[in-house]
């Protein structure tokens, strides 16, 4: 059961730290594209 929920905790870090860096990079795109 503890290792199924550490998997579990790692996969959802993951996902989260994906969408965060795709955030920043869209973010820094927009920026970037209205100057």
């Amino acid at each position: 059961m503890s290792e199924s929920r550490t998997l579990w905790m790692k996969k959802l870090f993951s996902l989260i730290a994906t969408l965060l860096v795709l955030a920043v990079a869209l973010w820094i795109g927009r920026a970037l594209w209205v100057d």
